[in-house]
């Protein structure tokens, strides 16, 4: 038994000694690999110290002898007498002791037998002896955690070798190699670790077995697989845990090849894949329902025949740097998560479906430089979810959407590329359709099929500091059916429709900032779609706001309003600047209502260069407002205001070096207008014509205009009050055509080209108290028959040639109480079957020929020099 002890301490002290100096687990090879060896091994060992025992019993004899007689020889004589007395007693003792061994000899034969039977027995609780020991040994080396080696070689099946060691060890080591394996089940197995690193362990399972697994209702706690390439062959997944289990970690192996999922669990915590590859499985890789606390992290998931990483009411997931790649269906599957996934660095490219599908789910983050691209449907589809964000993501060439949001809210896309979309189906960059709350920031979608950014009956959506461009048939944004938007610092450049474009009743769109500018790039095959190619577009009972934004260098206008009589477009524009568009500035038509004015800072609206005209506004169209206000250098009138359209109130603006008029109205157009400088344009500075009507409130100053600073033909001009007409290159107002102006009062007309005031062709007009002076013709001029004029109050001074003169049957319905002198002609003259009404209490003098000059006409009055 001491021996057997020493044995014991020396394998306990081995075991010791060998983790100690591994710094681990380490290897210790056992030659007694199975329980029969270790017996074995132990009996050959009892044998051999029964032999040894013989032999030192026969030299203590034999030494006992040779001691007996070297003492005989060295004894004296009476000595000898004396020993040989004690032998002859001790022969007698022996002769009797003889004769009673004699006696007992039969008596010792019969208790050999038993001896015998004893000595059997021994052996036998020696070999029982020897298995406990066996026991004690193995149960210290799984203590130890020692590693064990399975003794296999390649071809084999590992089967029973790997059921055995899982359940006397924790960490058993598969050699490298190629083996074959049937179904292995760690149902109640905890603190494990395999390692394969090397081996193939080819499945031969069952059609409903997986390789390694455990059973519903079942779990195990603590299992580690490292390394190796597992291959499934069943229809099982390859890996399958069912169960309440913890802690599963799989590193660094392959699994692949399976006629199911490669991976399977259901109702674990506490998951860690690790740098694995999950590849030709036929249906999905990994297969996750009700997990929680999830890492897959590194490793690959490609070529599987469903979706590649299903994940379904699961919980806490983060999957990072994972390359997941031409899946038959979705790269990542996400349904009914619980709380928060993360999708940190990960490469989703070449899926059959989507990139990424998310449903119904809650806290979920894309970020960290994840590229999706080459999708054959969306990059990222997000359904009936709840605050999910896509950070430092590139999306790009998928056959659909780059990302796609319906029915979900608190959206967040940052910092992302999204390009090159809609490949097979003239799809978006990004598609927000009934979406509450979403946020989209520096973002850049260019080259998408059409749209970079389509929304949708959605509300809340904020988009800042991002760029839409190039689309390849769309507009860079798109927002329609009732969307509310508010976008900053947005640019949308070069397009195939408008940069932005909005739609329907209901919708409500405010753009703060940004350029809206190379819009409209697709073949000009027809000149009429300044609304349909603009920076900003407007549509059918949509509302816009506009602050501060620059619309310039579009193929159509600057911002485009176009409704229809029962969805009238509304817009505010504030502060904006619209240059250089290659139809008009702001063109209006049909049914749109508009309100224009400086904005809270200060900034004031530019309209310049464009065209066109740098304000139409045509077909039932109104200003409510307008004021600060410049439309300069545009290649027709500064504003256009035709077919019952209206300014109700335009004040502080200014209008010059327009190629037509600086203010032009037709077919039934009205303006109000006050405050107002229009001058060196190329017609006129104001002209209203068609049946339109016009009001000059105060202080207007028109001048230095092409033709007349007003001109009216069959219209009607209400009023003009506290105006001023200079330097006009013809007359300084003219009226004619069958136009009216009730009311010219305290004006100026001076240093026109031709006439400060001309009246003709059935035209009427009435001055009071104006100053009428120093025009290069007549002051005042009324011609043609049915054409009539009436002048109180005024002065009419210093002109090239006559003062007032009524000629060609038209007639002077009154003059009183006007100065006129100093003029290089007559004062007044009444010629050519003209009329008058009373001319009374005037002061006419110091003209240069006539004061008053009477031919032909009708008078109240005679020539007077």
């Amino acid at each position: 038994m001491k021996a057997r002890n020493k044995r014991l301490m020396s394998l306990l002290m081995c075991a010791m000694l060998v983790t100690s100096s591994e710094g681990g687990l380490s290897t210790v090879y056992a030659e007694e690999t199975t329980e029969k060896r270790y017996v074995a091994e132990e009996t050959a060992e009892t044998s051999a110290d029964i032999a040894s025992e013989a032999v030192e019993v026969e030299t203590e004899e034999e030494v006992s002898e040779a001691t007996e007689s070297e003492i005989e020889e060295d004894v004296p004589e009476a000595v000898k007498v004396e020993m040989e007395e004690e032998v002859s007693e001790t022969v007698e003792v022996e002769t009797e002791e003889a004769a009673e061994t004699a006696e007992t000899e039969e008596t010792v034969s019969d208790a050999t037998e038993e001896e015998t039977e004893e000595e059997t027995m021994t052996k036998e609780a020696a070999v029982q002896t020897e298995e406990t020991e066996t026991a004690e040994e193995t149960e210290i080396l799984k203590a130890s955690e020692a590693a064990y080696t399975l003794g296999v070689q390649s071809g084999a099946d590992i089967t029973d070798e790997l059921s055995t060691a899982l359940k006397t060890y924790k960490n058993i080591v598969i050699p490298a190699g190629t083996y074959t394996c049937k179904k292995i089940n760690l149902s109640g197995i905890s603190g494990i670790t395999i390692t394969a690193t090397g081996a193939t362990i080819q499945a031969v399972t069952a059609d409903d077995d997986a390789l390694l697994f455990t059973a519903n209702g079942q779990s195990a706690n603590g299992i580690t697989v490292t390394g190796g390439t597992w291959q499934g062959s069943s229809k099982a997944p390859i890996f399958r845990f069912y169960g309440t289990n913890k802690n599963i970690s799989l590193n660094d192996l392959t699994v692949t090849g399976g006629k199911d999922c490669g991976i399977r669990m259901k109702d674990a915590t506490g998951i860690t894949l690790d740098n694995v590859t999950i590849s030709s499985n036929s249906s999905y890789g990994i297969n996750l329902d009700t997990v929680a606390n999830i890492t897959i992290t590194g490793g690959t998931v490609t070529d599987n025949g469903d979706v590649g990483i299903r994940l379904a009411s699961c919980d806490t997931i983060k999957i990072s740097k994972t390359d997941i790649n031409n899946n038959q269906k979705s790269g990542i599957g996400v349904g009914s998560l619980k709380t928060e996934l993360t999708i940190d660095s990960a490469s989703i490219n070449g899926n059959g479906d989507y990139g990424i599908n998310i449903n119904a789910s809650k806290n979920v983050a894309i970020t960290g430089n994840t590229t999706i691209s080459s999708n054959q449907n969306c990059g990222i589809r997000i359904a009936g979810s709840e605050e999910v964000s896509v950070k430092n993501a590139v999306i790009s060439n998928n056959a659909k959407s780059g990302v796609a949001v319906t029915s979900s809210k608190k959206i967040t896309i940052s910092d992302a590329t999204v390009n090159n979309n809609g490949t097979d189906s003239k799809d978006y960059g990004i598609n927000l359709n009934n979406v509450d709350t979403a946020t989209v920031t520096n973002v850049t979608a260019s080259s998408n099929a059409s749209h970079g950014l389509l929304i949708t009956a959605s509300k809340g959506i904020h988009v800042s500091e991002s760029t839409f461009n190039t689309s390849v048939g769309g507009y860079g944004i798109y927002c329609n059916d009732k969307t509310e938007a508010v976008f900053s610092s947005v640019i949308c450049q070069q397009n195939y429709w408008s940069g932005m474009s909005m739609s329907d009743t209901g919708t409500k769109v405010t753009v703060t900032g940004g350029e809206y500018s190379q819009n409209g790039t697709r073949p000009d095959t027809k000149e009429d779609d300044d609304t349909t190619c603009a920076g900003i577009g407007a549509y059918n009972g949509a509302t816009l706001t506009a602050t501060e934004v620059v619309c310039k260098n579009n193929h159509g206008c600057g911002i485009a309003l176009t409704g229809t009589k029962d969805k009238v477009v509304t817009s505010y524009l504030y502060g904006v600047t619209l240059n250089d568009n290659g139809d008009h500035g702001l063109g209006c038509r049909p049914y749109a209502n508009v309100t224009i004015t400086k904005s809270s800072s200060g900034t004031k609206n530019k309209l310049n260069n464009n065209k066109n005209h740098g304000i139409l506004l045509n077909d039932h169209c109104t200003i409510v407002s307008m004021d600060n206000v410049t439309c300069a250098k545009n290649k027709k009138a500064g504003i256009s205001v035709a077919v019952k359209s209206t300014v109700k109130s335009m004040s502080r603006c200014n209008f010059y070096e327009n190629k037509e008029d600086g203010i032009h109205l037709s077919d039934r157009a009205i303006a109000t207008i006050k405050k107002t400088k229009v001058y060196s344009n190329g017609g006129a500075g104001i002209g209203v014509y068609s049946k339109s009507t016009l009001t000059l409130n105060a202080s207007n100053n028109v001048y230095k205009n092409k033709t007349y600073g007003l001109v009216a033909e069959a219209a009607k001009v209400k009023s003009v009050t506290s105006n001023s007409f200079k330097e006009n290159k013809q007359a300084g107002i003219a009226v004619r055509s069958g136009a009216k102006i009730n009311s010219i009062k305290n004006t100026t007309s001076s240093g026109n080209g031709t006439y400060g005031v001309y009246v003709a062709k059935k035209s009427d007009a009435t001055l009071t108290g104006c100053t009428i002076e120093s025009n290069k013709r007549d002051g005042i001029r009324a011609t043609d028959s049915k054409t009539s004029i009436t002048i109180k109050n005024c002065t009419v001074n210093k002109n090239k040639q006559n003062g007032v003169i009524v000629t060609s049957k038209a007639k002077l319905k009154e003059l009183s109480g006007t100065k006129i002198k100093k003029n290089k002609k007559h004062g007044l003259v009444i010629q050519n079957k003209a009329t008058t009404g009373p001319i009374k209490k005037n002061k006419i003098s110091s003209n240069s020929k006539y004061q008053i000059y009477v031919n032909k006409a009708s008078a109240s009055v005679k020539t007077k020099k």
